[in-house]
């Protein structure tokens, strides 16, 4: 009846406030509530009280119901089921974020881009983009990275490590789509077929280098002369071979003078053009107008495909090759083939520092 009255005969001891209902008031930092045992729970986090205790590893947790759900990762239990698909999980808010697969709810939106994101874990990696952050440190060459992935691949680079290995010929790989390629060379599975010849190839990248041989098709073109290559290191080759600026450090030539100069920096560390947000500098103004974007949030690279966009055409470049399956940087050493030549050139550190091939 007092809801209907009106009434408030409930008075807070602190402040003397009126309710309708009567409250439990922590007397440490005035958090009200309406339950008695959601009081005592509050109280725990000021007394550090962890009175429910796992069987199995003896970690203490406040509440009966922790101690339930983390009870399932030494059982195996999963009782929260997919109503679409047969995945089940052991937590109730990870079959929530789940079935976000399923309706295409994006909850989460990025206040720079307005990019939406099915998890908020997703989208705060997607953040690091726009305010530069690279929280995961290489404890042995200073490198950065944005996610604790890409670190652990990378520092195989350093420690040798080749975790995923042949079951055949014991060979072993950094990454297990490296391996999942060189299976077929066991298999002789071949996947990518020609649409045109029916020749078959173990590839992706290889099947499209081939498909040029029947449409003509030159995509990779030199600015200086307009010769026009089927592929990425053919024409690396022949520009390298026409350049006539030649860098006094290190022989590489370039075609024009420019270019040479860009190149230098490298050497001499020489970054003449600074972030006026962040103070990074750059060695060519192109990288800080690329940069900029960063800051403002602009993305004017469209892919054609899926319509993702971004803020580099040469991240355009890279993810399009997604799409096609095209690699075209390959390792001289092992014949290992690359969708973008910084991957390349991590790679070579491999056989440069006798960690092996593969």
């Amino acid at each position: 009846m007092i809801v209907h009255t009106g009434a408030k005969p409930f008075s807070c001891p602190v402040c003397h406030k009126l309710f309708s209902q009567k409250y439990n008031v922590c007397m440490v930092c005035n958090a009200t509530f309406k339950q008695r045992n959601c009081l005592t729970s509050h109280m725990r986090l000021h007394t550090g009280d962890r009175p429910y205790r796992c069987s199995v590893c003896d970690k203490t947790f406040i509440q009966k119901s922790n101690l339930n759900r983390h009870e399932r990762s030494h059982t195996g239990e999963k009782p929260f089921r997919c109503p679409v698909c047969p995945q089940q999980f052991h937590q109730e808010n990870n079959l929530k974020q789940h079935t976000r697969v399923h309706t295409g709810e994006k909850p989460y939106s990025c206040s720079f881009c307005k990019q939406m994101f099915g998890h908020l874990s997703a989208l705060k990696v997607h953040l690091r983009i726009h305010t530069g952050e690279k929280p995961y440190i290489c404890s042995i060459c200073m490198k950065t990275f944005v996610q604790r992935e890409h670190l652990q691949v990378h520092m195989r680079t350093h420690t040798g490590e080749k975790p995923y290995s042949c079951s055949v010929c014991g060979k072993t790989f950094t990454r297990n789509c490296f391996l999942v390629g060189h299976m077929r060379t066991h298999t002789g599975e071949k996947p990518f077929s020609c649409s045109t010849c029916d020749k078959t190839f173990t590839f992706k990248y290889k099947l499209d280098v081939h498909t040029r041989t029947h449409t003509g098709e030159r995509p990779y073109g030199c600015a200086e002369c307009g010769a026009a290559f089927t592929q990425k290191p053919h024409l690396d080759r022949h520009v390298s071979n026409i350049g006539t600026h030649e860098c006094s450090f290190c022989s590489k030539r370039f075609i024009t003078k420019q270019r040479l100069k860009v190149h230098t920096r490298v050497h001499t560390g020489e970054r003449p053009f600074s972030c006026t947000v962040c103070n990074e500098a750059f060695a060519a103004k192109g990288h800080l107008k690329d940069h900029m974007r960063v800051h403002t949030g602009e993305k004017p690279y469209s892919c054609s495909i899926c319509e993702r966009t971004f803020a580099r055409q040469f991240t355009l470049q890279g993810h399009m090759r997604t799409h096609t399956g095209e690699r075209p940087y390959r390792c001289s050493e092992c014949d290992a083939t690359f969708a973008q030549r910084p991957h390349l050139t991590k790679h070579m550190l491999k056989h440069t520092y006798g960690h092996g091939n593969g």
